[in-house]
């Protein structure tokens, strides 16, 4: 945002938005969607975090665009926090959970840990932030190809059930 000129007051105030738009989404959550099954939550949350990237990439210096990044941004990253606790037992099973989700955890863990470094490493080649954008968007939108291919792929069953009919 500092490289398209957007003022450091409206930098601040999009990124203060994020972390009351993620405890809102958690509350819409648990009032409204109680009753929706985790995959059809995570499908809207996975779809959201590139969408998230394409409001941000055509933002500008527009304020109103700049928070409305924040809130979609800040909804879907506070919502895959319940997402990571539920989607296991939804899709999968119960049985050994704690290493299931452990191991499902893994690579969003490693690519947290090297993205300031990548995105640092591709800024520095392209001389500009837009390359960074660019990937994002396309790993966002990898994931969330991969996790509605999962979903349909289980086709309402358990990974078990599946399982079993191949045995």
């Amino acid at each position: 945002m500092a490289e398209r000129r957007v003022s450091p007051a409206l930098i601040l105030t999009t990124m203060a938005v994020i972390g009351p738009a993620q405890v809102l989404a958690r509350v819409l959550w648990f009032t409204i969607g109680r009753n929706v099954r985790p995959s059809i939550v995570g499908m809207v949350i996975t779809t959201a975090f590139p969408a998230s990237v394409l409001v941000l990439m055509c933002a500008g210096t527009s304020p109103a665009l700049l928070i409305a990044f924040a809130v979609v941004y800040g909804g879907a990253n506070g919502m895959m926090t319940i997402l990571r606790g539920t989607i296991v037992q939804d899709v999968m099973w119960t049985e050994g959970y704690g290493a299931v989700s452990g191991l499902l955890s893994m690579p969003s863990n490693i690519a947290k840990g090297i993205a300031p470094i990548s995105a640092a490493a591709i800024w520095t080649a392209s001389g500009n932030y837009v390359a960074v954008e660019w990937t994002v968007l396309m790993v966002s939108l990898v994931s969330a190809v991969a996790f509605i291919l999962a979903i349909r792929f289980t086709s309402g069953k358990k990974f078990g059930e599946h399982q079993a009919n191949f045995e």
